[in-house]
């Protein structure tokens, strides 16, 4: 659907508890009522196309992007350090960053 705080983005309803939406604080992911105010920011993320996959990018904090680890979604920063040889490497599996969207 059209993201809560900008209809260029995108926000993540629940199919099965309508009127909850996904929505970060404290940079975890929890599914809770919409109340207004910041949490449509904290609600809305925005689509880009990262190879066979999808990154959803935070309203308010453009440089974080959704991330599952240890069975959480998360919102983190994609940093690039450097690895073994000189190679840059994410600071985790790209896969970790890169969702597959299906309509419910």
């Amino acid at each position: 659907m059209p993201g809560l705080a900008d209809s260029n983005g995108v926000s993540f309803e629940s199919c099965r508890h309508r009127g909850r939406f996904l929505r970060h604080r404290d940079f975890k992911l929890y599914c809770e009522p919409n109340k207004g105010g910041p949490f449509h920011e904290d609600a809305t993320f925005y689509v880009n196309s990262c190879g066979p996959g999808l990154t959803f990018q935070s309203q308010n904090f453009r440089e974080h992007r959704l991330r599952h680890c240890n069975f959480r979604l998360l919102l983190e920063k994609q940093q690039q350090k450097k690895g073994l040889f000189g190679k840059t490497k994410n600071n985790g599996p790209e896969d970790d960053f890169n969702f597959r969207a299906e309509m419910c």
